[in-house]
């Protein structure tokens, strides 16, 4: 959910300053774009699911491999800064936004897999606080790396967080 607090908070002052736009012109012209790509995104990623696990693959591989294709599609995420205009950019964090949710549809919806309606509420709601958590701690570190460093080295870092994620559920799937 890197990535999603990435974009949820950070678009209008990532393409104002990587592109020298004023705020107004960047929320008018480009930052509305991508919330609407991350709803679709999650639309997809509910779709995938239903269509592969109606056509016969178990839940758990099928959410799986939603979220492996997601989160390599996420690693657009690095290539944001380095497009040479901002209607680019958009286009990068367009398509990074889309696969996070929908990678992150598929996430949400393992606890309910695995343990049912009656005892997933808690995990999920431990997602939820997790993302909430997350966002205190990372949204000052953003800040003041992107004043610090630029938004090259931010994008990258949250870039590789989905893929990590992936790997991780996957150990711990097959542990359990």
């Amino acid at each position: 959910m890197t990535v999603y607090s990435l974009w949820t908070n950070w678009v209008t002052l990532f393409l104002s300053s990587k592109y020298n736009l004023a705020q107004n012109v960047v929320n008018a012209r480009y930052a509305w774009i991508p919330p609407n790509f991350a709803s679709l995104g999650g639309l997809f990623g509910g779709w995938v699911a239903l269509r592969l696990i109606r056509g016969g693959t178990p839940v758990i591989p099928a959410r799986l491999r939603i979220s492996l294709y997601s989160a390599l599609m996420v690693l657009s995420t690095a290539g944001a800064p380095l497009m040479p205009s901002p209607a680019l950019a958009t286009a990068a964090i367009c398509l990074s936004f889309f696969s996070v949710t929908c990678l992150s549809v598929n996430y949400y919806s393992i606890p309910l897999d695995i343990f049912g309606a009656e005892r997933a509420a808690f995990g999920v709601s431990a997602l939820t606080g997790a993302f909430g958590l997350m966002q205190f701690f990372l949204s000052p570190v953003i800040g003041r790396w992107a004043d610090q460093f630029g938004w090259e080295p931010i994008c990258a870092l949250v870039a590789i967080c989905p893929v990590l994620s992936y790997f991780i559920l996957r150990f711990s799937l097959k542990r359990a």
